[in-house]
């Protein structure tokens, strides 16, 4: 298993340390490379299955960001900045066309992510380690696109237009797939465990 960092940063500590990097600043740049290496992985995963190439592309996007700090832009949207860059880069190179997962295919719903892109989404003290296990398991049953978004919004906490920008679709697109995907999670639930929600899973299905 790959060791990726644990590191996290607020959206407020990131435009700092961006700011930072930007002036030449190494250190502030290492922050932000701990910071961000797990959600750029795990974002990546969902759009190639390589992770030795996946590595690689991350690895030279930082370096093509340090090398060209002092052109790179300004941003109070970091996160959004680098899962973007990460995702042009990923497909102008064309890297592994034939490994890489189809962003378009509905019939791509069952692609292996990481246990830890979802291990997140729910904080039930009392039952954290079976609902996180629970609900990956029901997460891989959606549509690539359902995992993608739900992954986008809850474990990366993206608003609805970042969503439609990165994902290429629009904002009305993104709410569908949101609302679709946690309609099918809920019956998901009720039918596998016959429990009562997490208290966090019925604020998210709640609230979208």
């Amino acid at each position: 298993m790959e060791k990726l960092s644990t590191f996290t940063l607020t959206d407020t500590q990131a435009t700092l340390l961006w700011a930072e990097f930007r002036e030449g600043n190494m250190e502030a740049f290492g922050t932000l490379m701990r910071g961000f290496y797990r959600p750029l992985f795990n974002y990546g995963r969902h759009i190639t299955a390589d992770r030795d190439i996946l590595h690689d592309v991350i690895h030279d996007l930082f370096l093509h960001l340090w090398e060209a700090r002092l052109s790179v832009s300004s941003t109070e949207y970091v996160r959004f900045y680098l899962f973007k860059s990460l995702k042009n880069r990923l497909i102008s190179n064309k890297i592994d066309r034939d490994r890489m997962v189809s962003m378009e295919d509905p019939d791509t719903a069952h692609l292996s992510v990481q246990e830890e892109s979802f291990e997140g989404l729910l904080i039930d003290h009392e039952n954290e380690v079976i609902n996180a296990k629970r609900l990956k398991n029901l997460v891989l049953q959606l549509s690539h696109r359902q995992q993608e978004v739900i992954h986008l919004r809850f474990y990366e906490n993206l608003n609805n237009d970042q969503i439609a920008d990165l994902m290429g679709i629009n904002r009305q697109s993104v709410a569908n797939l949101l609302h679709s995907g946690l309609e099918r999670l809920r019956k998901y639930w009720h039918l596998s465990f016959a429990l009562p929600l997490p208290f966090l899973l019925l604020r998210w299905l709640v609230s979208c």
